[in-house]
């Protein structure tokens, strides 16, 4: 009877600790009374923004019984509506011969504040980029954000040649790689992109990976020396 007690109260334990009655499925959660949702997402190491739009909420209201998605679906390492998004573009498969890689040179920014920055510098299509990837400061750690010129097929604005701002790709890490390291999760993303771009059959040919400094006549330190490994890592084994 003991036995058998301790047993009992152990299962209670187990089950109180885990919360195991709150998993439906994997990269779900089932919420419980008391759950908020900013608590939900600093227990699984999300934010709130990414399980709204996971969930489709317009508001913070979660109610005890609901099931939330707590992972993004992924094709090719890539989050699956950022696939989505990447595809919906009318892309011109000849059109595009190379990926540019950039860092943005600051602390912190996201698509919006660097959109509007190259705005006011005259750019009247904005963002100078395609793709921009977040360091957690202004957006998500290795969040990737895609620009109005992809979307459009407009050629970038972020090299001085015209003719490479035609046919490349841009691809924009916010930080200083001259000071420090890039996050290991804008690494991945990046290592992601430029795969799925180069491996999807999105384009006609395969294109080839630079930094920006490698640019010719260009005269600049972007995207660091932090950079470099990765990059002749890349264009190695991608391009």
């Amino acid at each position: 009877m003991e036995r058998r007690h301790f047993l009992r109260n152990s299962a209670l334990i187990l089950g109180s600790f885990w919360n195991l009655d709150a998993w439906s499925a994997p990269g779900s959660y089932k919420v419980l009374r008391g759950d908020t949702l900013s608590g939900i997402a600093h227990r699984f190491n999300t934010s709130v923004q990414t399980l709204k739009r996971l969930n489709h909420l317009s508001s913070d209201l979660i109610m005890a019984g609901q099931t939330l998605n707590i992972q993004e679906k992924v094709i090719a390492g890539l989050p699956n509506e950022t696939v989505t998004a990447i595809k919906k573009a009318p892309i011109n498969r000849n059109k595009w011969k190379h990926i540019v890689i950039h860092h943005s040179a600051t602390r912190q920014g996201n698509a919006k504040s660097f959109d509007s920055a190259h705005r006011r510098r005259g750019m009247s299509n904005g963002l100078a980029y395609h793709f921009l990837i977040g360091n957690g400061r202004g957006s998500g750690d290795g969040v990737l954000e895609i620009g109005s010129r992809w979307r459009g097929q407009l050629n970038g604005g972020h090299v001085k040649s015209s003719w490479y701002n035609g046919n490349s790709i841009g691809i924009c890490l916010v930080g200083n790689f001259q000071e420090r390291k890039p996050t290991p999760k804008q690494l991945a993303s990046l290592q992601h992109l430029v795969k799925y771009l180069q491996t999807s059959g999105l384009m006609q040919q395969k294109l080839r990976v630079y930094g920006h400094k490698q640019i010719k006549r260009e005269q600049t330190l972007c995207p660091g020396k932090y950079m470099d490994a990765t990059i002749a890592s890349m264009a190695k084994k991608l391009g």
